[in-house]
């Protein structure tokens, strides 16, 4: 999964036979892979996913996407580590929740020189 701090949504959605593109752009701070963990290297700043959105039922949905990863943000990524890690029993899949924890925390700025 692809962890993100912002999102914009393009304003006009492209018409493509009765069905609609829609771009988002995602801001990335990194990405969490379940064998890895997380890493911040080599992630571009921005990643642009094409969401298809088409009439369902009489209701609008998403019904393709493409990356179709998720994108969630730092605060859902990080509750989703912290219930990860207090649930892990093995100490290799404690270590990689605890350090991804550690690496998604907010950086507090530094405090100006006097």
């Amino acid at each position: 999964m692809m962890v993100t701090i912002r999102f914009d949504v393009d304003p006009e959605p492209t018409p493509e036979h009765g069905k609609y593109m829609v771009t988002v752009h995602y801001r990335l701070l990194g990405k969490y892979d379940m064998a890895e963990g997380y890493s911040n290297e080599s992630v571009k700043a921005v990643q642009d996913v094409q969401f298809v959105v088409s009439e369902v039922n009489g209701d609008w949905r998403i019904t393709d996407a493409e990356p179709n990863y998720p994108h969630p943000s730092r605060a859902a990524v990080l509750q989703w580590l912290n219930k990860k890690l207090a649930e892990a029993q093995d100490p290799a899949s404690k270590t990689i929740y605890q350090h991804a924890v550690e690496a998604l925390q907010p950086q507090k700025p530094a405090a100006s020189a006097q």
